[in-house]
C-alpha cells in the first residue's frame, strides 16, 4: 500500500484517483514518485503463518515469479531480468542457502548501481504486450525531460 499524498497538492480521495478527498474536484498531482518518494507499507493481508524460532520454512510459492515469470497476481514484465539472479537466491528452498536481508540490499544496490541510467527509465510493459507509439513518445518525452532536470530514475533514500 502506498502513501501518495507528498505527490498531490492537496489530500487525494483514497479510493477514486485524481479526485479530492470531499469530491470537491481534481488533485492534481505535483510531483513524480521519484522527485517526492513515497512511503510504502506492506501489507500480507493475513497470509503470514508463525513458526517456532530458530526453525527455518519455506512453502514453495510463487514469490520470485510475480516480476519475472508471472503468476496469478500478476503478468510477468520486461526490464526485470537483471533482478532474476537475486529473486533466485531470496527464494530458494533451502533457507540456509537465502541471503541475509542485509546482504541482499547491498547486492541489490550493486546491482542498479551497474546499470545505466537509460536501463532503469524504460516503460514497464507486460510480456507480450504491444505499446502505442504515442505513449512510448509520451514516456520518453518525460524521461528526457526529468533527465535534463536532474530527477533520479530511482529515488535516492
Amino acid at each position: 500500500m502506498a502513501d501518495a499524498h507528498s505527490l498531490f497538492d492537496v489530500p487525494p480521495h483514497p479510493f477514486t484517483r485524481y479526485m479530492k478527498r470531499d469530491f470537491s474536484g481534481k488533485a492534481s498531482p505535483v510531483a513524480s514518485p521519484t522527485s517526492k518518494p513515497i512511503k510504502y507499507y506492506l501489507v500480507d493481508f493475513d497470509l503470514s503463518k508463525e513458526y517456532p524460532s530458530g526453525v527455518p520454512r519455506l512453502e514453495r510459492t510463487t514469490m520470485g515469479e510475480h516480476f519475472l515469470d508471472g503468476c496469478n497476481f500478476a503478468k510477468a514484465k520486461k526490464g526485470f531480468d537483471f533482478m532474476r539472479e537475486l529473486i533466485g537466491d531470496m527464494t530458494n528452498p533451502d533457507p540456509q542457502n537465502r541471503p541475509q536481508m542485509s546482504e541482499a540490499n547491498s547486492r541489490l544496490k550493486a546491482i542498479v548501481g551497474g546499470l545505466s541510467d537509460w536501463k532503469l527509465r524504460p516503460p514497464i510493459v507486460e510480456i507480450g504486450q504491444r505499446v502505442k507509439v504515442t505513449k512510448l513518445v509520451r514516456h520518453w518525452t518525460i524521461q528526457l525531460i526529468r533527465k535534463v532536470r536532474g530527477v533520479p530514475a530511482i529515488p535516492k533514500l
